[in-house]
């Protein structure tokens, strides 16, 4: 499938089964999440355990759970045991127990968290009395993705542990209300949106449960050889994005973080997708940062600190569009001075309008409206993000390339797209000029990218 002279089809490349960010870390005490994490599962579906099978559908109460397990529980868990309504496993024994380690703390959490405040779970043990913990399968700055295997339900299912810091609670909080109100409206799941079960608090942990996913799409692309996919498949892939991208701006949602490992295949080696990871998220009129989306995904106008809105999600969508094309980011800035110059050679320079409303425009531009050139320091790799002005580096520097030039060699509008991409379908080519134009209100929604002659006739569900 990696051919681009080959038909569509529903089938995909196979490729390496791992889940999670592109940075997730497994280490050697997590089973892979993989076969070994399978094969596990299908162990802890099995009697074994602290478990209660033969009681599936109704649990145990506390007390029975006291008398049940009372010999095998710590002094914690035998405290925690009457939070809760019905109880279905305990963990597994021989584990490593995060809550043997917290009896034996002398601080409230200090003996489950890190000190990052991420949950330390281990393979075997519980969550809520309920969940049991199969393996790591991604993390983050927000804290940490677990597969769990559900013994109320039998199910394998995702669990989102947020670290037991404020802003993170809070900022989970909010992804929570997304995700609900996501749900509410869309009951059958038709807008390949990942589907969220329930969520729960778990020793100063907020725990989100999902639905199962596979891969995500940068494990796809690196599965295969970074060769890039067909036409036919990235538009079997775009057509679902951006039912997504219509319902969430039907619902005035923006998902703000919209990239290769934020959308992940329903199944494996099939080219159903949804979309994940609701942590940056906002409602459109509720707006609290300004600092989203990955770099190489970013929108010029959060580049240039401006106002946002749905069409920033556009604009990353036709990004991992081109990526899924060629096998490499569209525009792979080091850091955002680079970022916009990628951005500036391929498209040439922003409107000046665009640019006399901006509050960072002096990061980027000089008084004639041309790119600053990115400083030797940066272009190093160092000093990468929001701290340095590159005008102010240059200065210090004293003459390290200064002026409104750009970094080497390029030059605005150096480049066309069909340059960039080796591509020669006008359609393709032509979408994605409508959904990378510089101005917002220019830029193609979604419901007009559904219409495009590109993907003419294709059903958005």
């Amino acid at each position: 499938m990696g051919q681009r002279s080959r038909g569509p089809s529903s089938k995909l490349p196979r490729t390496n089964q791992r889940q999670g960010v592109r940075h997730g870390v497994a280490p050697s005490v997590w089973p892979q999440a993989g076969e070994n994490a399978q094969t596990q599962e299908r162990g802890a579906a099995q009697a074994g355990g602290l478990s209660v099978p033969e009681a599936q559908a109704t649990g145990l109460t506390p007390a029975q759970a006291l008398r049940t397990w009372r010999t095998q529980l710590t002094a914690l868990e035998q405290s925690e045991v009457a939070g809760y309504a019905a109880l279905y496993f305990a963990g597994r024994p021989g584990c490593r127990r995060a809550a043997a380690a917290a009896s034996r703390a002398t601080e409230p959490t200090c003996g489950w968290d890190d000190e990052r405040g991420d949950y330390q779970a281990a393979a075997g043990d519980h969550l809520a009395f309920r969940y049991e913990v199969i393996a790591k399968i991604g993390c983050g700055s927000f804290g940490l993705v677990l597969r769990c295997h559900d013994h109320k339900t039998g199910g394998a299912v995702a669990v989102k542990i947020i670290r037991s810091r404020k802003r993170f609670h809070q900022q989970g909080l909010i992804e929570v209300k997304l995700l609900d109100h996501l749900r509410k409206q869309d009951a059958e799941g038709r807008w390949h949106i990942v589907r969220m079960h329930e969520h729960f608090h778990f020793r100063n942990h907020l725990c989100i449960v999902f639905e199962l996913l596979s891969v995500n799409l940068y494990e796809l692309i690196k599965g295969n050889g970074f060769r890039g996919f067909g036409l036919a498949t990235i538009k079997r892939f775009a057509v679902q994005l951006l039912g997504a991208l219509l319902y969430m701006a039907q619902q005035r949602v923006v998902h703000c973080d919209l990239k290769p490992e934020n959308i992940l295949l329903v199944e494996p080696n099939k080219a159903r997708i949804k979309v994940i990871d609701f942590g940056s998220s906002c409602f459109e009129d509720e707006r609290l940062y300004t600092y989203i989306q990955s770099r190489f995904y970013r929108s010029p106008e959060v580049l240039l600190g401006l106002p946002y809105g749905p069409a920033i999600d556009v604009w990353s969508m036709a990004c991992i569009l081109a990526e899924l094309l060629t096998g490499f980011p569209l525009f792979p800035g080091e850091h955002e001075q680079e970022q916009m110059q990628r951005i500036v050679e391929l498209r040439g320079l922003p409107p000046r309008a665009m640019l006399e409303h901006a509050p960072r425009r002096e990061v980027f531009f000089g008084a004639a409206g041309l790119p600053l050139a990115v400083p030797p320091i940066l272009e190093a790799g160092q000093g990468v993000g929001y701290v340095q002005n590159p005008a102010e580096g240059m200065q210090q520097g004293g003459g390290g390339g200064g002026g409104e030039s750009g970094r080497r060699g390029v030059h605005a509008g150096g480049r066309s797209l069909a340059q960039a991409l080796r591509c020669e379908d006008a359609l393709f080519l032509d979408f994605l000029e409508s959904c990378l134009q510089w101005l917002p209100g220019e830029r193609a929604t979604a419901e007009q990218a559904v219409q495009h002659e590109w993907l003419s006739g294709r059903q958005i569900t």
